[in-house]
Parts: C-alpha cells; structure tokens; sequence
C-alpha cells in the first residue's frame, strides 16, 4: 500500500496486492481486510489512515469503511483521534491479554511490537507447550475416576476435536492464511477461534497466544505459569530481533513430550532433543527459568517468576491431589480441599492487593 492509503512519515508502505475486496458479508470482510493488513505491516504501527484512498484501493464506499474502522477500533487495532483520524496503534511487549476459556485452559496472549513476528515465534513456542502443561498440570481426576494422567483435560479436549494439540509449522502469515481460507471455504470452520492449537496467532490481535495449561486453583500458581509463558514470549522476539534463529523442533519430537506431560506431568521427564537426552520434568523447567530470565526482569514479571521454583518445590495441582488421594482422601474429599484453598487463597491475594493499594 502507498502513501494515497497511508500517510507514514517513514516512508511508503508495500503495496497490497490482493485488490478490491469481494463483497460476501460486506461489513466482515472489510474487518477481516483490516486486520489483515495492520496483521501482516502493511497498515504500518503509527500510520495515519486516508479513509478515501483506502476505500477506493478496496473497492468500497466510506460508510461500510468507516464502521469498519470503529469496529477495529473497538478491539483496540487502530485510535480514532480528534483531528487526525483513524491511526494504527503502536504496539509494545506489554500488551498482555489474559483470558480463561473452560475446558480449554487459561489463555495467555502477548503482541510482539512488530506483528509479523508472531508466526515464527509460534512456531518456536510449540517446542515447549510440554514444559507449560507439565508445570500447569491440574486434572488427575474425571467423572469420578483417576485416570493415572497428570492431565485429563487436556487428553480429553485433544482427542475429541479436531485441529487440537501441537499445530504444525507454518513458516509466515501468508502460509497460515491458505491454510484458514481453505478451512473456511471447505466448511470445516466458520471463524479462526473454531481453530484450537495449543499456541496460536490470534488474527484479531495480532498476539502469540498460549492454550495448553490447565486451569489453576490459586492465584499465585497462574501468574507463576504466565510470567514464565510471557517471559518465553519476550525471549523468543527479542532473539528474533537480534537476528537469532529461533529452535522450531519437527511435530514429532513435540509430541513425544506433549505425551510424556499429559501422563506423567511434574514426576516424569522430558527430552532435550538437541543434546539426545533425558531431563527430569523439574530440571527442566528450571533450565526454561533460566533462559527467560532476563527478559521476564525486563517485562516486569521476575517477581511472580518465582513462583516456578514454588510450584516445583510444593508440587503442582496434580501431584497435591493425586498425594491427597493415596492418602485416603475420596476423590469428592479431594476436590473439596481444593475448593476450600483455592478460596482462602484468592481471599488472601485480594487482602494483599488492597494492601498495597
């Protein structure tokens, strides 16, 4: 796209070359466009928006476009500013989103500054989903029974739809793009979020979004998870930055460790498939602390970070339960307690919080 669409003090954008849009659901496809181009850089960060040279590379009038434009404002893509227009915001590496979604675990999301990035730090995630759900790992138990799995959620969700699990890798948007549009024109979706990976490009915001922990009881157990997931995140796009390649293990080798930490969790191990070795879940967790470190001190997350060390050391939701249950505890006792401390222990954050305040 050239200037007659944006107006960028840095210089002209790349034009896009996909032509007018072809009116289905006219509204939809002017939102989908959009984020599509702030998505892929070619609305740069901080450009201002030309309404009437964009509608006509669009091929659309300046009423559907501006109810576009309000509603990518609405999802915070773009600022709708007095006197200057539509504006594409500028992202940073704090944009953090949290979200929890049932069955399907917690939710944590974080855009890269440049959009772009999110794919190939996507691709270098999935190799350690593994290491997330083995620390996350919450649901020993289902319908009454103990399955022997550290999590049962996640083998449930996994195998009973489709498009779960480790996604393969993609490589770039574009690459990305055709496999969607495919889903979407054979029927087999209706919109992206029906696409259930355990790491994902979210194609509203543009962020890296982590799925595959299990839900936590207390409070300090989920942030030590984030900062950790984040802190891997921040890694990943600073070595990115930096020029660095970033590790894309094949699907097969992740599998094999997203196996070993759905049954085995926190008391099993992982394998280091660079080195052809055997770690102990633990270790290797801590080995991941490490590595993102610095860039979770950098983000402001080093405090909750250590709560991985508290997890490992006090044991996880799995290996409590499981502990309390070969004590004698009925599995209807087991969750009970769990009720009854994940309580106390929200009640104590929440006194902590005020506190502060």
């Amino acid at each position: 796209m050239d200037q007659q669409s944006v107006e960028d003090t840095r210089g002209p954008a790349e034009p896009d070359e996909r032509g007018p849009i072809i009116r289905q659901s006219l509204h939809e496809a002017v939102v989908s466009r959009l984020r599509d181009m702030i998505v892929e850089g070619t609305l740069a960060s901080g450009s201002r928006i030309h309404e009437g040279n964009l509608g006509r590379e669009l091929g659309v009038s300046r009423t559907p476009l501006r109810e576009a434009l309000k509603f990518i404002a609405s999802e915070g893509l773009i600022e709708l500013l007095p006197g200057r227009g539509a504006v594409v915001r500028e992202f940073t590496r704090k944009d953090i989103i949290i979200r929890s979604i049932d069955t399907e675990g917690p939710s944590i999301d974080l855009r890269p500054p440049k959009m772009f990035e999110t794919f190939a730090i996507c691709d270098a995630m999935r190799g350690w989903m593994p290491h997330l759900l083995a620390l996350s790992a919450n649901s020993p138990f289902i319908d009454g029974v103990w399955t022997q799995l550290h999590s049962t959620r996640t083998q449930t969700f996994v195998r009973m739809f489709p498009r779960c699990g480790i996604p393969d890798i993609f490589g770039d948007w574009a690459e990305h793009r055709r496999y969607y549009e495919m889903l979407v024109a054979t029927h087999c979706i209706q919109e992206f979020t029906q696409i259930w990976w355990t790491v994902r490009p979210h194609h509203k915001w543009g962020t890296v979004e982590v799925r595959c922990c299990d839900v936590q009881t207390e409070p300090r157990q989920a942030l030590a998870i984030m900062s950790l997931a984040v802190g891997l995140i921040a890694t990943l796009a600073a070595w990115y930055d930096e020029g660095r390649p970033l590790p894309v293990l094949p699907t097969r080798y992740v599998e094999e460790n997203f196996w070993r930490a759905i049954r085995y969790g926190l008391d099993g191990a992982l394998v280091d498939f660079a080195g052809g070795r055997e770690v102990a879940a633990g270790d290797a967790l801590r080995e991941l602390v490490e590595i993102v470190a610095p860039a979770a001190e950098r983000i402001g997350m080093a405090a909750h970070l250590g709560g991985v060390e508290r997890l490992l050391r006090e044991g996880n939701g799995t290996q409590r339960q499981v502990k309390a249950h070969l004590a004698g505890q009925s599995i209807a006792e087991v969750f009970a307690e769990t009720v009854v401390r994940a309580k106390a222990s929200s009640l104590a954050a929440e006194r902590a919080e005020k506190e502060e305040q």
